[in-house]
């Protein structure tokens, strides 16, 4: 920076020297070192001015990656409540929008202050020394300048549009990761998404670098084309000097002084209306780092669950509800049964799903998973042993094959098989619709897939996991009766088997039928429990 600026000043006063060695002392042999002086200081200054240029762009670019990456590491690890309360569409905002917005100011802007309050103070200095009546003002040079940066912007297209594609995919698995919040932490994949967000921004990196290289070419040959425009400008000026119209140093040393002191004047009144600009999105990203990243509990390791105990549990979603979500729940869930949970909507069943993976802390009575107080076991472990099949199934961009294994640590492909015949995935067979099988890409969120078909994969997903509670929540709602019914009997021998815990949650009597427990919640209330055939007796069902 400090290079680039002396260099800058120091351009006119070897113009000065120049054009007096001709009119004044008219020695060639010194026009001639006076002109190599001046190709030599024009060249350290285009060299000194591609490597700011260079530099800095390279820090802003790490500097953005950075930080980028620290904020996505502080959402996806912040808890449910956080999340519920933020919008999606604000944390893909902050990850690109406001970091471009900032990232200027902690390099370039700065970096373009320093300079140009550096050449302001020498400019003045010499200009008051030179002579402080001289008031002609000379154009710009405008046109080589503008020449230049047609030639790079055509350079430049091309890498900007692969920038825009790769920031594109980038925000949309942002956007993902945060839609699908609870599958992320269901499957304890946040290491997961941070390492492949890590990596799309590492391709993101290479481009900018391309991208930085071109811009720091153009701004290098823009000052070159302009110091040799002004040889120019000095050579017609010695005819008019020839004239006697006016004198040499005064106009060849302030007239240039004068275009710097211009242009610093410019570029500190555009810089400090980034800067002021910028600032809210300063003050929230700051806000959003400098707070606790990691609101995962630490605690007892499980290896399964084969015991869950709700006694006189009472919770609601934030303080400023005045209804209770569960409200004195007292019920008990032991290994290998299989139990369905019915009730209206806004019953209590999806907080009561919430609480057994603790997305949240409860206000008053006691979840004991083994024996042991949820909140003293480690938050990891117990989502471990939980898999759910939800309703609305989400998947990622990628393939059939990458949805299935999702938070899967390791599998081999006989267990991927399995599941898969478990599941019914049989339309992989197509090879019309699936021609890569596993392998076939499914667009984002699955949006090449069925309802059916992504409730199938979410199954296989699931089971795939080795859990010891598996929550079906209107799992097969999207499918035809003959698989449904299929389905559920297949899915009922395997948990029988494997000694796993089946949550059904279904407001549909043929899903809750195969079930020997079945409890009924109202307002968060356990209003009855007992068989199919008692329930729906009674009235309940």
């Amino acid at each position: 920076m400090l290079a680039t600026a002396c260099a800058q000043t120091g351009i006119p006063i070897v113009t000065g020297h120049l054009v007096d060695s001709v009119t004044t002392q008219r020695n060639l042999e010194m026009l001639a070192h006076e002109v190599t002086t001046f190709i030599v200081v024009s060249g350290f200054y285009s060299l000194s001015e591609f490597f700011w240029g260079y530099l800095f762009n390279i820090l802003e670019i790490k500097l953005a990656s950075r930080l980028k990456k620290k904020l996505f590491e502080n959402l996806i690890w912040r808890d449910m409540h956080f999340h519920d309360t933020l919008q999606t569409g604000d944390t893909v905002v902050m990850l690109d929008s406001d970091i471009q917005h900032v990232k200027p100011i902690c390099t370039t802007i700065y970096s373009n202050l320093g300079r140009n309050i550096v050449q302001l103070i020498c400019s003045v200095a010499l200009l008051l020394k030179i002579s402080p009546q001289l008031t002609i003002c000379l154009l710009f040079l405008l046109i080589p300048n503008s020449l230049v940066t047609v030639v790079f912007n055509s350079v430049s297209k091309k890498i900007s549009d692969r920038l825009h594609k790769l920031s594109h995919k980038t925000a949309s698995f942002v956007a993902e990761s945060f839609m699908n919040i609870k599958l992320v932490k269901t499957f304890c994949a946040e290491i997961k998404q941070i390492r492949t967000y890590e990596n799309q921004l590492h391709q993101l990196d290479r481009n900018h670098t391309n991208h930085a290289v071109a811009w720091s070419f153009q701004i290098a040959l823009i000052g070159l084309v302009s110091n040799l425009s002004l040889m120019v400008i000095l050579r017609v000026g010695l005819g008019l000097i020839e004239a006697n119209r006016m004198t040499v140093g005064e106009l060849s040393t302030f007239v240039l002084y004068t275009v710097t002191i211009g242009m610093g004047v410019k570029d500190l009144s555009t810089n400090f209306g980034v800067v002021i600009k910028a600032m809210p999105e300063c003050k929230r990203l700051l806000g959003f780092i400098q707070t606790q990243e990691n609101t995962l509990k630490k605690g007892k390791e499980i290896g399964h669950i084969d015991h869950i105990l709700f006694k006189d549990v009472c919770f609601k979603y934030g303080e400023e509800r005045s209804r209770r979500a569960i409200d004195g729940l007292t019920l008990e869930i032991k290994k290998g049964e299989t139990v369905a949970l019915v009730g209206s909507n806004g019953s209590g069943k999806s907080s009561f799903v919430s609480l057994i993976q603790s997305f949240y802390s409860i206000q008053s009575g006691l979840i004991a998973i083994n024996d042991l107080n949820i909140e003293e076991l480690d938050e990891i472990s117990l989502r471990k042993q939980i898999s759910i099949v939800p309703q609305e199934s989400p998947m990622f961009s990628g393939t059939i094959e990458q949805n299935i294994t999702y938070g899967v640590d390791s599998y081999t492909q006989e267990e991927l098989q399995e599941v898969a015949r478990i599941a019914k995935l049989d339309f992989l067979h197509n090879k019309a619709n699936f021609p890569a099988g596993f392998a076939t890409e499914i667009g984002e969120r699955g949006a090449q897939l069925s309802g059916g078909q992504r409730q199938r994969i979410a199954l296989a997903r699931a089971l795939l996991k080795k859990c010891s509670l598996i929550v079906l929540d209107e799992a097969f709602s999207a499918l035809d009766a003959a698989t449904e019914a299929e389905l559920i009997s297949t899915v009922a021998s395997f948990c029988q088997e494997k000694n796993i815990i089946q949550l059904v949650i279904s407001h549909r009597k043929h899903e809750i039928q195969q079930c020997k427990r079945i409890l009924v919640l109202d307002h968060g209330k356990l209003i009855a429990e007992g068989t199919f055939q008692e329930l729906e007796e009674k009235g309940y069902l």
